[in-house]
């Protein structure tokens, strides 16, 4: 049996959470692919009931408002979408000490051009002397992914609520060009 110092089991808890966060940005990565594809087949689609609503010369108030709730809506997804995949750093007070090297939002920080990032990351790396230097370097990371992480699950349930609306007023505009209901 081996025996764990408190310093192994601090680093494995750090490590496991920072896997963890790592692994739930996969996912939102995956499940932004899904939104996107939707989003696509659902704007496909109402290009296909406009073309159809045209020829039929079926453009009505009813179908005029249905198609510019499902461009609306697409649009409010795209937006919620940008907001999930547009890069964030994270906010760091000016009194700490934590410089960031455990991921990009943190490197971002580091300075304005990547030369200086690399400067300044290989500095601070070299600072580090002691375990809580380290430790203060992945706790910080964690909470400053976290933070985004939230903000990035609040984004992406704007952009899937917004994709169900244009998906249900879609499937609405095509129920009318199906049965060609007097509207």
């Amino acid at each position: 049996m081996v025996k764990l110092t408190i310093d192994d089991v601090k680093i494995d808890f750090v490590m496991n959470v920072y896997e963890s966060i790592t692994k739930q940005i996969q996912q939102m990565d995956l499940k932004i692919s899904i939104l996107l594809s939707w989003c696509g087949v659902i704007a496909a689609v109402l290009g296909r009931e406009v073309a159809i609503l045209i020829a039929q010369r079926q453009m009505r108030y009813s179908t005029i408002i249905l198609t510019v709730g499902v461009v609306v809506s697409l649009l409010v997804s795209g937006f919620y979408i940008f907001q999930v995949l547009k890069p964030r750093k994270g906010k760091i007070g000016e009194k700490s000490s934590f410089v960031g090297l455990l991921w990009s939002g943190d490197i971002l920080n580091l300075g304005k051009e990547s030369r200086g990032r690399i400067k300044n990351y290989l500095h601070a790396l070299t600072d580090i002397t002691n375990h809580k230097q380290i430790y203060e370097q992945f706790v910080t990371s964690i909470v400053l992914i976290s933070t985004i992480q939230d903000s990035k699950n609040r984004n992406f349930l704007g952009g899937l609520i917004a994709t169900v609306i244009s998906f249900s007023l879609l499937v609405a505009l095509m129920a009318i060009v199906e049965i060609k209901l007097p509207v």
